[in-house]
């Protein structure tokens, strides 16, 4: 299993974005590279990544606002 770097700070600081990015890089390109090695192609694997990626982020937002709504009535 890959291993991650941790943030340099605990909190917000203006590279943990890329931080992150730097992070992952190396799983990311040996999941690309063997979902290439498959036989998907590059466009077929950046739109399903994309996907993937998009339904996480709104599962996750959509999380967070049935938690703050939840909340709400708890108060």
């Amino acid at each position: 299993m890959a291993r991650f770097a941790s943030p340099k700070h605990p909190d917000l600081y203006p590279d943990r974005p890329i931080d992150c990015q730097v992070s992952i890089d190396d799983a990311f390109r040996e999941m690309w590279e063997n979902i290439a090695a498959a036989g998907w192609g590059p466009e077929e694997i950046a739109g399903a990544l994309y996907e993937l990626t998009d339904n996480h982020l709104t599962a996750l937002r959509e999380n967070d606002s049935l938690d703050r709504w939840l909340a709400k009535g708890q108060a």
